[in-house]
């Protein structure tokens, strides 16, 4: 096991510790456990999750992208409340929406719950390619988060809009 750092009990009880992690990582997942793995606080199944911030203190986009593919794995429901926060703090990007319409049609039931999500994201999508089709540029990630999404949601002409745009200014990229 790899051990991040140690942590110390303070006056007022909490433990606290430090670490530092490569620029390049914004999210990590980890158990906390005595030296010798005797006793280990999962958080009743739940692991301790570290995501980067910027300098206000928001969860950085990738932070919380990353978060929602870790939950999806383990944790259904949190992958849904990652999933929202996205779409809450980062509204225009189209990643979080398409996260959130996946989690959202898979914890329905089938039928005219479905029906209505599909039918609110078929909405969100076309307020969200109208903001973002005006922007002179836009990461080959967000415009293929846009195809998906618009796919996802059954809106094929914006779909294939977007995938027109993404040959256009990124040809040579493995997403065109």
């Amino acid at each position: 096991p790899l051990q991040l750092t140690e942590l110390r009990r303070q006056r007022n009880g909490l433990y606290v510790g430090h670490f530092r992690w490569p620029d390049s990582v914004v999210f990590g997942a980890s158990a906390v456990e005595t030296p010798d793995g005797t006793a280990v606080d999962s958080r009743f199944g739940r692991l301790w999750e570290f995501l980067a911030h910027d300098s206000s203190g928001r969860p950085l986009a990738d932070a919380l992208f990353q978060q929602y593919e870790d939950r999806g794995i383990r944790n259904a429901s949190g992958a849904l409340e990652t999933a929202n926060e996205a779409t809450r703090l980062y509204p225009d990007h189209p990643r979080g929406w398409r996260a959130r319409f996946e989690q959202e049609v898979a914890v329905a039931p089938r039928g005219l719950v479905r029906d209505s999500i599909r039918a609110f994201h078929a909405g969100q999508m076309r307020l969200l390619h109208h903001v973002l089709a005006e922007r002179s540029t836009l990461s080959v990630a967000e415009q293929f988060e846009m195809t998906f999404y618009a796919e996802a949601v059954g809106a094929d002409s914006v779909k294939n809009a977007w995938m027109r745009r993404l040959f256009t200014e990124y040809p040579g990229h493995p997403f065109a």
